[in-house]
Order: C-alpha cells, then sequence, then structure tokens
C-alpha cells in the first residue's frame, strides 16, 4: 500500500508469485489487485491546522494524472509476475487509482466524501460529472471511536477535552484532525458524549453514501465496499465493530441502508437555506419479484409549519431502481425540517427518516 522504494521492485514480484502459489487455489479470491492506493497517504494526523478540505479534495489533484514510478513500473511489474502464475483471474495493477492518461477507464474508486473532503452530498455531483467513478466504490465511510475502557484510561478521559491526543493518533490510530474537523472536542461535556458523537457522524457518512450509490444502481454502480469491518484489538478505526464485536452506531446504519428494498429521499445535507427545495424519491429493491400493490407515503415538516403529506401508488420491477417523483420542499422558517418516507405493500413495509437544520 501507497509508495515503496525502488529498490524493493525484484522483491515485490517474487513474493507476488509466492501469494498466488500459496492462496491461489482458494476459491473466495476472485481477483488480484497488485498495489493499493499507490500514491503518498492521507492521514488526518499528519495535517497542518489550517488545512483546507475542499470539495473534491485529492480527487482534482492534477499529480494524479502523471506518470509515477510506483504506478508506472512497480504495479506493472507485480501484474506480469501475478499473470504468469494465474492466467485464470483477472487481474490489475492496482486500486483506488483514478482514470489517468494510460488507464483511462481507471479502476475502483476509494470516496471519502464527509470525512476526508467535501460534503457527503458533494458524491452525487461527482457521480453526475464523472459517472466512471462510481462503478465500484471499493472504499468509504469514516473513523470513530468505540466505547473502549483501554483507550478511555491511555487517552485520560477523566480529563476531557484536555485528552491525551498523541496517544490517540499514535498509539490507536486516530486521525484526530478529521475527527475533530466534524466533532470538536470543546463542543462535548464528557468523554463517552464525543465518543458516540463519533460514531454517530461515521453512521451518517455510511448511511447516505449508500442510499446514493444504491439510487444509482447499475447506472453505473455495479457494487461498493464499506471500509472497514472489524477491528482486531483496540483501536481507532473505519470499522463498525469494534475488538470484541460490539456493534457501533454505523453497523445499524450500514445494516439498514442495506436491507433489499429501502425507500430514498434525496436529502443528503444536514442543512437546507430558507426558501423551497428539490426532492426526489427513489425505490430501490434489490429482490427477484416484483413487489405489486405497493403505496408510498411521505410526510414534509418544518419548524412553525404544518405536515404536508403525499401519496403515491404503483409497482416496481425486480431488481430495480425506480424514481417516483420530485418533491417541492417548503422550507419557510429556520429551525429544522424533518421528512418522512414509507412504503407498504404485501409482505414489505420499510421507512425512511431525514432531519435537516433550516436556516
Amino acid at each position: 500500500q501507497w509508495g515503496h522504494a525502488r529498490g524493493i521492485r525484484n522483491q515485490a514480484m517474487q513474493q507476488a508469485s509466492s501469494l498466488v502459489n500459496n492462496f491461489g487455489h482458494h476459491p473466495s479470491i476472485v481477483i488480484w489487485s497488485a498495489h493499493n492506493e499507490p500514491s503518498k497517504p492521507f492521514r488526518g494526523h499528519q495535517t497542518k491546522e489550517n488545512t483546507t478540505y475542499t470539495r473534491f479534495g485529492s480527487l482534482t489533484d492534477p499529480l494524479q494524472q502523471l506518470p509515477s514510478w510506483n504506478r508506472s513500473i512497480l504495479d506493472r511489474g507485480i501484474k506480469q509476475a501475478l499473470k504468469e502464475v494465474d492466467p485464470t483471474r483477472p487481474i490489475i495493477a492496482h486500486s483506488g487509482v483514478l482514470p489517468n492518461i494510460s488507464n483511462l477507464k481507471g479502476t475502483d474508486s476509494h470516496l471519502y466524501f464527509g470525512w476526508q473532503h467535501g460534503e457527503i452530498s458533494n458524491l452525487q455531483t461527482l457521480a453526475s460529472k464523472f459517472p466512471r467513478l462510481v462503478e465500484f466504490v471499493s472504499e468509504f465511510g469514516a473513523q470513530a471511536l468505540p466505547h473502549n475502557l483501554e483507550i478511555a484510561q491511555a487517552a485520560g478521559a477523566e480529563q476531557f477535552p484536555n485528552i491525551d491526543t498523541e496517544i490517540l493518533q499514535n498509539t490507536y490510530g486516530a486521525e484526530l484532525q478529521l475527527l475533530t474537523r466534524t466533532t470538536p472536542l470543546n463542543e462535548f461535556s464528557h468523554w463517552d458524549l464525543w465518543v458516540t458523537a463519533t460514531q454517530l457522524r461515521q453512521a451518517e457518512i455510511i448511511r447516505h453514501t449508500v442510499e446514493i450509490l444504491r439510487t444509482l444502481k447499475y447506472r453505473p454502480t455495479g457494487g461498493y465496499c464499506q471500509f472497514m469491518l472489524a477491528d482486531a484489538m483496540p483501536y481507532v478505526s473505519y470499522a463498525v465493530l469494534d475488538d470484541k464485536r460490539r456493534p457501533k452506531l454505523g453497523w445499524r446504519a450500514l445494516q439498514a441502508a442495506s436491507k433489499p428494498v429501502i425507500v430514498v429521499a434525496d436529502l443528503h445535507s444536514s442543512t437546507l437555506d430558507l426558501g423551497s427545495h428539490t426532492c426526489e424519491i427513489h425505490v430501490v429493491s434489490d429482490i427477484r419479484e416484483k413487489i405489486v400493490a405497493a403505496i408510498i407515503t411521505v410526510q414534509w415538516q418544518c419548524s412553525g409549519s404544518d405536515p404536508i403529506n403525499w401519496v403515491f401508488k404503483g409497482n416496481f420491477e425486480a431488481d430495480s431502481v425506480t424514481r417516483i417523483t420530485s418533491l417541492t420542499l417548503p422550507a419557510v422558517n429556520s429551525g429544522v425540517g424533518n421528512l418522512k418516507v414509507s412504503l407498504k405493500a404485501p409482505q414489505i413495509e420499510v421507512s425512511n427518516t431525514y432531519s435537516v437544520t433550516i436556516r
């Protein structure tokens, strides 16, 4: 992963061959990737205090388009070594690499909207302008702290917010610059409240990213993988299960957003300006049977206003994404706006809620 010195090329090719010889018989392996993210890593605890978090982050870095020794020489050599010992499987030279001059199609994408760059809703903008980048998203998510006694004691949680940030970063892997950008320490009165807030942010990013990608199913999104599942030890990571397999809030968000049938509102921002806003409603079905006699209800209510209700009826094809309608949501008063969408059909009942700050 990331960048390597030029002297490792021969050894890397030998290790690639040994990897196939030792594990190539396993039926769970469907593809070989020679190198993950062959570029300089982004690490939140290595950034400066005045870091500017742009809408698309490193995705717009012109260096992504230039040849590099890692991508152009090392990765091609490892790919060739893999191909020589296993001609039966697909092989890619690297993962997490954008389309570039030498590979116009690119591979998979690592997209951390709402975390390393931009807002969650910027993913929709990217998908509309560069659909190839969301064909397969193999990494997304955010770090969240677990409710773990060892980490709390090591960081000096009883002194919160004056905790030992070096321990969190250097021993437990916290990308503190990113964590405190979205959940500032001084906004919470207690360690446990801050930990829960980091989990809520992780859950929010996972939920909305999955919803956006699922509404793009097959057009063009073919799949996605959330980064990552479980920790092997007490750690601050992107996992949704801690080292004891206790779920963070992100686990429940991932489960809910990945249900076979979901009803989704195009409301992926945390705030709305005063005025009127367009909101599309979709039904995503991954089941193999047609959904018949479905009733979709939508309710919008903002502070100081009466609720507005809509009802729609229809059928949905198997394994499909269906745009139901485009609604206009009036945000006439500052405060909170709540949207609830639900679908009822024989043997199916799902719902989804969204809450935004109106300002």
